[in-house]
């Protein structure tokens, strides 16, 4: 059942693109940021933002403030994506199969309902953790890069990415069955999902 799954997620190029759109931008943006703090740490407003967070720091000290900041603040919306993307995948779980009338021959074959469940989670949970660790180290290298230092990984990072995003994939991915199994449209899944 995953296996089967697994291949029709590789067919499908719209959905696998979808599914790298939100990780791409998670990477580029803080990046950007990082990349733009770092390279004017001469700007007196970098010390007047500082000042926002009730930072009294100044040149250098203030740019790897901001840097942390920008860090810390960006991972909430990194633990996003591992809800999301599996959302893409799952949603079409049941629902796919309804509208391709394919469930029925499923449900009629030797394979368990469980089977069925724990194949189809895996399929959109095994890609949606990958990616999010591919983005991860993505993230890692190309900040650490606009830093011109080593920023990332952190402890945080690390246990937020190893360990919590996991289970914000199986909770993403348990919602999104749930409501595949109801609906007949695999839009619909996704919305509702969302």
């Amino acid at each position: 059942m995953f296996w089967k799954d697994f291949l029709d997620l590789r067919k499908n190029r719209g959905l696998l693109a979808s599914m790298a759109a939100l990780p791409a931008m998670l990477v580029v943006v803080p990046a950007g940021v990082v990349w733009a703090y770092a390279h004017r740490p001469e700007d007196p407003n970098l010390a007047v933002i500082a000042r926002y967070y009730e930072a009294t720091v100044s040149g250098a000290d203030a740019v790897r403030f901001l840097i942390d900041k920008v860090l810390v603040d960006w991972f909430a919306v990194y633990l996003i994506m591992p809800v999301f993307v599996p959302i893409l995948v799952s949603s079409f779980a049941i629902a796919g199969e309804k509208e391709r009338r394919t469930l029925e021959p499923l449900l009629a074959s030797p394979v368990t309902g469980l089977e069925i469940l724990v194949g189809k989670s895996l399929a959109s949970l095994v890609p949606a953790l990958a990616i999010c660790v591919v983005a991860f180290g993505a993230l890692c290298v190309t900040v650490n890069v606009a830093a011109k230092a080593i920023v990332l990984p952190t402890p945080m990072w690390v246990f937020g990415v190893f360990v919590i995003a996991p289970l914000f994939a199986f909770f993403g991915n348990g919602v999104a069955v749930l409501i595949s199994a109801r609906v007949g449209d695999s839009r619909l899944a996704q919305q509702l999902a969302a």
